[in-house]
């Protein structure tokens, strides 16, 4: 779900800050948040026992389209 995507993002793009190359990911939506799978387009529900939704939804991310996306943190602080 949007966690993990999250999650992975984060760790691979902390290792690939010094080169200025951030990987391109792919979204299968098999967790339960899904709403950024949803919003790009690759569905929110995943077969996992479809061996041909597989290979269908590999071909599509081969072909896919890039698109940038913003990434932001916030940190909350006591002002005690």
């Amino acid at each position: 779900g949007d966690g993990t995507v999250s999650w992975s993002h984060e760790v691979i793009s902390a290792h690939m800050r010094d080169t200025g190359r951030l990987p391109a990911f792919a979204i299968l939506p098999i967790g339960t948040g899904n709403e950024l799978s949803r919003v790009t387009g690759w569905g929110t529900y995943w077969d996992s026992s479809s061996k041909r939704q597989l290979a269908t939804r590999l071909h599509e991310v081969s072909e896919g389209r890039r698109c940038q996306m913003d990434r932001w943190e916030v940190l909350v602080r006591s002002s005690n």
